[in-house]
């Protein structure tokens, strides 16, 4: 996980999906299973390592729950974890945005907004005491 704090403020942060996204199942060569999920805005990839491919419904949220510092030396070094909390693909394998290519927001910590809304933090949820 980086240490980076502006990086760390990221956690927590939820992105609803508004244009094409598409999930790869990752897995090291062509017999394996897929070790983990990639989301990608097009043109996406393909090859011999795509275990599986699936379109992620546009309105589905995204929350970002880690961010890693990678040792990408020519691209955006950071990818961020995320949990899918609305999409139809369901999956135990920890799911990847990398922030290179057409995932790529204007800043150095951001997703591309013609692919991701960032929406506003949750309200807290208050709860409901007897009066005693």
């Amino acid at each position: 996980m980086s240490h980076d704090h502006d990086a760390q403020e990221l956690i927590g942060t939820r992105y609803k999906i508004v244009d094409d996204i598409r999930a790869y199942g990752v897995r090291p060569h062509s017999s394996a299973p897929a070790d983990y999920v990639v989301l990608t805005a097009p043109p996406g990839f393909a090859g011999p390592e795509v275990a599986f491919e699936e379109m992620i419904q546009r309105g589905a949220v995204i929350t970002v729950s880690g961010v890693l510092k990678t040792s990408r030396i020519f691209e955006n070094p950071y990818t961020l974890i995320v949990q899918l909390d609305s999409t139809a693909l369901r999956t135990a394998l920890p799911v990847k945005v990398a922030l290179y290519g057409n995932n790529e927001g204007p800043t150095r910590l951001s997703l591309n907004p013609a692919f991701y809304q960032r929406l506003a933090p949750a309200e807290p949820t208050m709860t409901k005491t007897k009066n005693r």
